[in-house]
């Protein structure tokens, strides 16, 4: 039997992405689990794997969600899900239902992780699941599937808040995270913030200085969606291009996972005559942080990003908007009381345009940011303590089921929800 079977929609394996990277490292760096991964999708074509499978991955699915207007039969999916002794959702929506569902079918513990809220993203507009379904345009619209805006932001929250309540344990990446989820009815004794983590080895060579060179370059590494505000760095590139001519931009991340944005974000740099911007596509970001003099990212929302987290690791100061726990990961040290980066509200492209200015002309300034974002890397998101902390959760349920001690729940939520 499988230990642990992951539910998760439209990322790992086929699709890169901070979700990805945590999915496989999580896998790859606790081999002692068999695990199952489920992915839902909104289609049976997803492409090859872009990352090379775990031996102990032992079963993968993708798992389209036939909707038809506003239905989706769930008896039908629930059949195709494996049999596993912890169930572990990485969402609080389609995954999180089916998850809830499998928990109470197999008496079997469940583990809810959210990097980005759900519900949170579609109150602010998102226009489209991670599953990869067109929810809306706008607010006023008229919804792909059959509903209004209001009636989904409904459902989704109602499926967020029976996760909750049906998940024996409630994980995310920073507090505020937390705080959202316990604004949904989850309980707080169940939350745990578990930061995000890497394996600083590959940073370990890269020796950063300020900008030594005539150009500066200057770099986001994200998906080209809408959710990133690809735009907002657009716009203020141009402005820091009007200050400090002798500039290069980099859009470092895929540019198939929208294309109509993408192709809107490209006519956009033409208008402003933004030669200098250099969209990537689907690179490893490694070669890229070892020539930026500074990281950007200007998302509408966020969880706790890897992009920053591997930015910092590599001694790159950054500017990011305040959004999800950017603020938190940004924040100054006790023991050293220094920052790692400077914070823009979202959407502002000048507030961002000026704070990269602030950065490339204080030499002093770009020098602490630099080392601090080191020391917060190497104290709080080391891959050791991410692991280990899941290796415990694991351990914990995986000891209860096969002692055959684990007591679920009722969860009277679920006969709320008619999605069927």
């Amino acid at each position: 039997m499988i230990d642990i079977c992951l539910l998760l929609e439209g990322t790992y394996p086929y699709v890169t992405g901070g979700v990805s990277t945590w999915v496989h490292s999580l896998i790859s760096g606790l081999p002692e689990f068999k695990f199952g991964l489920v992915h839902f999708s909104n289609s049976e074509k997803v492409g090859m794997p872009k990352f090379i499978m775990p031996q102990n991955l032992v079963h993968l699915e993708n798992i389209p969600l036939n909707i038809r207007k506003d239905s989706i039969h769930l008896d039908a999916l629930l059949s195709r899900i494996p049999e596993a002794k912890v169930y572990h959702a990485l969402s609080t929506g389609f995954a999180g239902l089916i998850a809830t569902r499998k928990k109470q079918m197999a008496n079997s513990p469940m583990i809810l992780t959210e990097h980005g809220i759900y519900w949170h993203e579609i109150e602010l507009g998102v226009d489209e699941l991670e599953c990869g379904f067109k929810i809306i345009h706008t607010k006023d619209g008229r919804l792909k599937l059959g509903r209004s805006w209001e009636d989904w932001l409904f459902r989704f929250k109602l499926f967020a808040r029976t996760a909750y309540e049906a998940a024996d344990r409630i994980t995310t990446v920073c507090t505020k995270n937390r705080d959202m989820q316990i604004s949904q009815g989850a309980s707080a004794s169940k939350c745990q913030v578990i930061p995000n983590a890497i394996d600083m080895l590959p940073f370990r060579h890269i020796n950063k200085k300020f900008y030594e060179n005539e150009t500066i370059n200057i770099g986001l590494v994200g998906r080209v969606t809408s959710i990133k505000d690809i735009k907002t760095f657009i716009k203020a590139c141009a402005l820091f291009k009007e200050r400090l001519p002798k500039s290069q931009f980099y859009v470092i991340g895929p540019t198939d996972q929208d294309v109509k944005y993408f192709k809107e974000c490209r006519k956009l740099a033409s208008s402003l005559n933004l030669s200098e911007l250099h969209f990537t596509g689907d690179v490893d970001p490694m070669d890229y942080y070892e020539i930026l003099d500074v990281a950007v990212l200007t998302s509408q929302s966020e969880g706790q990003p890897f992009a920053l987290i591997e930015a910092m690791a590599a001694g790159i100061p950054v500017v990011a908007t305040d959004v999800g726990g950017c603020r938190e990961l940004l924040q100054p040290m006790p023991e050293t009381n220094c920052a790692a980066g400077i914070l823009a509200p979202a959407g502002d492209a000048l507030r961002v345009s000026q704070s990269i200015q602030k950065l490339c002309t204080n030499e002093t300034l770009w020098n602490s940011l630099s080392q601090c974002g080191k020391q917060i890397v190497a104290t709080r998101h080391r891959e050791k303590l991410f692991l280990n902390t899941y290796r415990n959760l694991y351990a914990k349920y995986l000891v209860l089921k096969n002692l055959k001690m684990y007591a679920p729940s009722q969860n009277t939520l679920t006969q709320q929800i008619e999605f069927a």
